[in-house]
């Protein structure tokens, strides 16, 4: 579509699991020039989170940030959603993964390990629907909002 249009887009959305290589996702866009943002998402209950059980990707998900940081060519800053919409996975049924306090812990434990490595190309993105449920997004770490609202008639 950038040929066609003949510009490059400035960013790039992904959708990754936990485990997956987001520094060999986005090479492509280092090397155009684009920014990506990554909506990280993950199976796992999000009240396991604190407890370790995600532990081994996280860690894996900090070393493709520094790995990033230092890649040439740039942009080397990473903008990183983790569970976007996570308002649609709060509750006990279906897809749930857990109340909205899981959801707000598990994203305090994530930041916690990413700042103790040091990252700090990592700007963290909240993502959420028209549905918002109790999930506060107000956490001091997030760079950017936005809102999937699916051509609903409603404004974020």
């Amino acid at each position: 579509m950038e040929t066609r249009l003949g510009r490059t887009f400035a960013m790039h959305r992904g959708y990754l699991g936990f485990g997956d290589d987001i520094a060999t996702f986005t090479a492509a866009d280092r090397a155009a020039g684009r920014l990506s943002l990554i909506s990280w998402d993950q199976t796992t209950p999000w009240a396991n989170i604190p407890k370790g059980d995600s532990d081994k990707d996280i860690a894996t998900a900090i070393a493709n940030a520094q790995t990033i940081a230092s890649a040439s060519p740039g942009p080397n800053t990473l903008y990183l959603c983790f569970d976007h919409e996570a308002d649609l996975n709060v509750g006990t049924a279906g897809a749930a993964q857990g109340t909205a306090a899981d959801f707000v812990a598990a994203w305090q434990y994530i930041w916690n390990k990413f700042q103790t490595a040091g990252v700090t190309n990592v700007k963290w993105v909240w993502i959420d629907t028209p549905t918002y449920t109790d999930i506060d997004p107000s956490f001091q770490a997030f760079k950017a909002m936005a809102n999937d609202p699916y051509f609903a008639a409603t404004t974020p």
